[in-house]
């Protein structure tokens, strides 16, 4: 079932935004605390849906905000959930930023058993987006797999004008120095 909630003056639409989440559910050493944290953050989950824009922005910065804490396999669940959506919009605007995001997992974890997975994924959309993101994703997951002409030929894909330009570019000087 869809609900649908037009804000008004009678009934507004009520956000709740909740920063630091990571202090109030990993760094809590009191017991009591960190449980009726947990309690109330699963009531607020059950209080109806944010709209896809807004849950497909929350993922992401979710997963970012847990990717610069180091909180790599939290970063990792967060993407993941936006890469299995990537042919849906709005995710779709996600999708090459959050699967670029899962290769550094893999890269900072030293763990390269997903990297099929990821790739798997990315194969499934198309070659190329407006940001660019995607053609840097696979780059970057091929030079991950050390298909090292592979990640040149994706890498030199992104397009100058891209914000992924200069990142592409270092990436295609590290191969070359290979």
């Amino acid at each position: 079932m869809t609900r649908k909630h037009v804000p008004t003056v009678e009934k507004p639409l009520i956000l709740v935004v909740i920063d630091e989440i990571a202090n109030l559910t990993a760094y809590l050493t009191d017991r009591k605390v960190k449980d009726r944290i947990t309690q109330a953050l699963g009531l607020l989950h059950t209080q109806g849906r944010a709209p896809a824009t807004a849950h497909a922005d929350a993922l992401y910065y979710l997963g970012e905000s847990y990717f610069r804490s180091k909180q790599y396999l939290s970063a990792r669940r967060q993407f993941a959930a936006i890469a299995n959506r990537a042919s849906q919009s709005p995710y779709d605007s996600y999708a090459g930023r959050a699967l670029s995001r899962m290769v550094d997992v893999c890269l900072r974890t030293q763990n390269y058993a997903t990297l099929d997975d990821i790739m798997a994924k990315l194969n499934q959309l198309p070659a190329s987006d407006g940001t660019g993101s995607l053609p840097y994703a696979r780059g970057k997951a091929y030079y991950a797999k050390k298909e090292y002409e592979a990640a040149k030929s994706a890498l030199n894909s992104v397009s100058s004008s891209s914000p992924y330009a200069h990142q592409a570019q270092y990436l295609i000087g590290v191969l070359l120095v290979k």
